[in-house]
Parts: C-alpha cells; structure tokens; sequence
C-alpha cells in the first residue's frame, strides 16, 4: 500500500517568484561589473578546529516569536534554524501586517545572529487524511504575494523556503 503524501513544497512559485526581482546573486555579479573593482590578498592558514558552516547540519526548530537566535547559536552552537510559520487562521483572509513584521524581524534577527533559515509556512500540521482544511491555491499564491519583499529583503539568510499543504489539496490542484 502506496504511503500517502503528507505535504508538498511549492518551492518552485517561490523561487519563481524570487527570481523575478534582484536577487542577492544578482547584485553580486552586478558589483563584479561595477568600476570601482578592488583586490585584497587573504592568506589562510591551516587549522584543526572545527569551523561553523551555516548552510549545513542540523537544524534547531523555532517559531516566529520566542528564544533568541544568538542564544540558540551560542547555546547549542547552531548554524541552522528552521522557522515554521502557522498560517491556519489566514486560510481565507489577508496575512496581518504583525505577521509580515514578525517575518521580517525574525529574519533579520537571523542575519545579526550569523545563522541561516529553512523557513517553512503551513496551513495544518497534517497527516492526509484527516488533517485540517488548507487555504485555496488562490489564497495561497495571495500569501506568497504578501512576503515576497520580505523573503527578497532577507534572501541571503534563507537557504530554503517553502509551502505545505496536503496531498489532498496538491491532488485537487494538480500539482502532485
């Protein structure tokens, strides 16, 4: 019996969606083509210490409010948090403008902490079939509309991104 499929990410609307705008690679290789081009010579040294790599590990699980990231990252020496983002009260209505402000600071609390973010937005905690109902897929691009200034401000901490919902719902949608 074929295990049934719990969530799906829409990364590729996100993605879409970033890659529509400047993004952080974009201004990078801008920069590369601007006149003012400097050479610095760096010298590494070789080293046995373990070093931090952010975009690596595992992952620390936080929410849109609570602990603070750099004393996650102090604490249990994490590079890396995973952010989930409950949207179930917004399955038919416009995101607040609190929540995209505690997006947005969450983000940027990332960025000051030196940590990156698998940022992950969902309407219910599943499993197919008896999970909770999911916002329409109209409502759902809707809601991607709202933070994409957000996701483009904070792109450079954000190693992944994406939307869940129910296999039901990708079914009905087409998207499975």
């Amino acid at each position: 019996m074929p295990r049934p499929i719990v969530s799906i990410l829409l990364l590729s609307i996100v993605s879409t969606l970033l890659q529509s705008g400047s993004s952080s690679a974009q201004q990078v290789a801008n920069s590369v083509k601007s006149p003012q081009k400097s050479t610095a010579v760096v010298t590494l040294t070789e080293s046995r210490e373990a070093l931090d790599n952010p975009e690596r590990g595992f992952s620390v699980p936080v929410g849109l409010h609570g602990r603070s990231l750099a004393r996650i990252r102090d604490e249990r020496g994490a590079t890396l948090v995973r952010i989930d983002g409950r949207l179930d009260a917004w399955r038919d209505k416009d995101l607040p403008q609190s929540l995209l402000e505690s997006v947005d600071a969450r983000l940027a609390e990332a960025r000051a902490s030196g940590l990156k973010v698998v940022l992950r937005f969902m309407y219910n905690e599943g499993p197919y079939p008896n999970s909770e109902p999911d916002a329409s897929l109209d409502w759902i691009k809707r809601h991607i509309a709202q933070l994409k200034p957000y996701l483009r401000k904070h792109a450079d901490v954000i190693v992944c991104e994406g939307f869940r919902m129910s296999a039901l719902r990708a079914r009905s949608h087409g998207l499975r």
